[in-house]
C-alpha cells in the first residue's frame, strides 16, 4: 500500500496523519536517500504514491519505489539518465507538484533536491 492510501484509510475525517507515522515514513524515506547518496542516484519523484509500507498497517517499515525518473549526480549542467542500464546524457524534464526549485530554473541537479522535495511532501 502507497503511502497516499494508508493516509486515505487512517485519516481521521479531517483528511490529517498522525504526527507518528509522518515521523517513521520520513525516516524511512530519509534512510532510502541516505543510501542512495553513496551511489550519487538522485530519485526526483519524491511524493507519498511512491513510498509504499511493507506492512498493510504499519507505517514504520516503507520503502521508496519508482525509479522511472532516477539520475545520476554529475558535475555538469546535464545529467544522466538511468535508462535500460544505459546511461543517456539530457535536461530534466519532470512536471510534479513537488519538484524542486533546481527543475524549475533548468539548473544542475544534487543530492539535495530529493531532501527538498520530500520536505515539501510533509505538508502535503
Amino acid at each position: 500500500m502507497t503511502f497516499k492510501e494508508f493516509r486515505c484509510r487512517h485519516s481521521n475525517g479531517n483528511n490529517t496523519t498522525h504526527i507518528f507515522d509522518i515521523h517513521n515514513v520520513t525516516k524511512n524515506v530519509l534512510s532510502a536517500l541516505h543510501y542512495l547518496a553513496r551511489y550519487k542516484v538522485i530519485h526526483l519523484d519524491i511524493k507519498s504514491s511512491n513510498v509504499m509500507s511493507r506492512l498493510l498497517n504499519d507505517s514504520s517499515r516503507c520503502v521508496l519505489i519508482d525509479f522511472g525518473s532516477a539520475q545520476i549526480e554529475t558535475s555538469f549542467f546535464t545529467t544522466q539518465f538511468i535508462y535500460k542500464k544505459k546511461v543517456i546524457k539530457h535536461k530534466a524534464s519532470l512536471a510534479s507538484l513537488f519538484v524542486t526549485l533546481s527543475i524549475h530554473e533548468c539548473s544542475n541537479l544534487s543530492l539535495v533536491d530529493d531532501v527538498e522535495s520530500l520536505y515539501y511532501n510533509i505538508f502535503e
